[in-house]
């Protein structure tokens, strides 16, 4: 399955629709696939670096590098990789994913400080359901308002007292 910048998708990694237009780029491509489906994941990057290294500039290429680079634990580089990315990329949807991405690579690399910085400067951008007030349920409402309070264990409690005879019996499912 081939995914292109702009596009709706579950991930923020994507090609760049020239693997149509330019058969060398195509070829390439093609290779750093099939060095993630054989798992030679040190031969891909070093494709991508090349291609890099010789002069094609891409944000896709960036984003494909960062995701080998995060798949073999090199998070530094994946985070540095997905900077470069999201330079080279318009405002939007792809470049607010990719600042996610590299938020992660940031945390897993060991850079927390890093990592809440740009969360921070990301947070602006994501749409307001992800960080505005969680919306409760009627019955979460009503709790709330109607002054009687119950810890969450006894909540807890009374919410499972309909469960299974496994849970009723004291044994761990």
């Amino acid at each position: 399955l081939l995914r292109f910048s702009g596009e709706n998708t579950r991930s923020s990694w994507f090609l760049s629709s020239r693997i149509f237009s330019d058969p060398e780029y195509a070829r390439t491509m093609i290779d750093v696939q099939r060095d993630w489906h054989f798992q030679t994941y040190q031969r891909a990057i070093e494709k991508m670096r090349a291609l890099i290294a010789g002069g094609d500039g891409d944000a896709s290429n960036y984003t494909e590098l960062a995701g080998l680079y995060h798949y073999t634990g090199q998070y530094e580089l994946a985070s540095d990789a997905l900077a470069e990315a999201s330079a080279r990329t318009p405002p939007g949807e792809t470049r607010v994913s990719m600042s996610v991405d590299r938020v992660i690579a940031l945390f897993n690399a060991g850079d927390v400080e890093a990592g809440r910085a740009l969360a921070r400067e990301a947070r602006p951008s994501l749409p307001r359901s992800s960080f505005g007030r969680r919306s409760r349920s009627g019955a979460a409402r009503r709790w709330r308002s109607s002054g009687t309070r119950t810890s969450r264990r006894q909540r807890l409690r009374a919410s499972t007292s309909s469960a299974s005879p496994l849970r009723r019996s004291g044994s761990r499912p």
